[in-house]
């Protein structure tokens, strides 16, 4: 009873008689020291035993039932057995009719976009019955067609068109049930106010003929011309002087040439008879004067500046331009 000796419960004193009712807590209890052994065997209840180690187990002879769960309108999965696994439920195809279904249970969201046909609607009492919609019951009903009200002043189908509005329509028929009016395009209606920008292609342009153009004249008239008159070029050759030996041919809107013709000059005979020009000619490029003394040849390709071809007439005189005009040349001996 010292302070180095106090009192003190000695070890292994306390006994069963020593403990108040339910003085031993949870946390009184060390961990795992509640072995099988110390649960009382009244724990087990129906459908358990307690064996001698204190081991509880199922004892199914005391159970009711085979314990299987089956059902017509419910699909069981897992363990069959539900008093020793898992099941899980689910309605069977087919199963849901209509005992199964609650009054106003298939909303329109529960059924299938075309799924109502027409063997689904109730039947008629009579011919001729259409479903109208009766806003003051918010329901639909059977009534006669010829009950429906259709807005129509005259009691006239077809007959609501007054007239165009313009001289681009023109209206047809007689105003009746049998021939209403009907609005068509007058002939000539489409202006060029009615067409959008870029609505004429080619192909709405009726052809003018084969190698045709479209153009204008003088008054702005609108036709179809040849494309060979289209040729622009009016180039005329405008003189020919001959001045000695040299020849100058000018052009219209153009630069004239000069040609020489010293080597036409040649009369070692001393006779000045034989040196008249009596023709000319003239290929595409070279041009031939004839006289006395034979043929002579000069090509003049210079003189030509686009596509004009020159010519020479029967006489050999007159030389002219295609597409132009034409010079007399006055050849004297030289």
């Amino acid at each position: 009873g010292t302070t180095a000796d106090p009192f003190k419960v000695e070890d292994l004193s306390i006994v069963t008689a020593k403990l108040a009712n339910d003085a031993v807590t949870s946390v009184k209890i060390l961990d795992n020291a509640v072995t099988p052994l110390k649960v009382d065997a009244s724990i087990a209840g129906t459908g358990l035993i307690r064996s001698a180690t204190g081991v509880l187990s199922v004892d199914g002879t005391a159970i009711t039932g085979d314990g299987n769960i089956t059902s017509s309108d419910l699909t069981v999965g897992g363990d069959l057995n539900a008093l020793l696994g898992d099941v899980t439920l689910e309605i069977a195809a087919g199963a849901v009719g209509i005992t199964e279904l609650a009054d106003g249970a298939v909303t329109s969201a529960k059924i299938v976009d075309k799924a109502i046909t027409l063997s689904k609607l109730e039947d008629g009492t009579s011919d001729g019955q259409v479903m109208q919609w009766d806003n003051g019951t918010s329901s639909w009903t059977l009534v006669d067609l010829g009950s429906v009200t259709v807005t129509e002043n005259d009691g006239v189908i077809g007959n609501e068109v007054v007239g165009a509005t313009d001289g681009t329509l023109i209206r047809s028929g007689s105003g009746t049930t049998i021939s209403p009016y009907t609005l068509d395009v007058s002939a000539d209606g489409i202006t060029n106010a009615e067409l959008a920008d870029n609505a004429v292609q080619t192909e709405n342009i009726l052809s003018g003929g084969t190698d045709k153009v479209l153009v204008t004249d003088a008054l702005g008239t609108v036709e179809w011309i040849d494309k060979t008159f289209l040729n622009t070029d009016e180039q005329d050759l405008t003189s020919a002087t001959l001045t000695g030996t040299s020849l100058e041919i000018a052009i219209e809107n153009g630069a004239p040439v000069t040609v020489n013709l010293a080597s036409l000059v040649d009369d070692a005979d001393s006779d000045p008879t034989n040196e008249y020009n009596t023709g000319i000619s003239f290929d595409g490029a070279n041009l031939t004067v004839t006289d006395g003394g034979g043929n002579q040849t000069i090509n003049i390709s210079g003189v030509n500046t686009d596509t004009q071809d020159l010519s020479i007439d029967a006489t050999g005189k007159i030389i002219s331009l295609v597409d132009g005009g034409s010079v007399t040349i006055n050849a004297d001996d030289a």
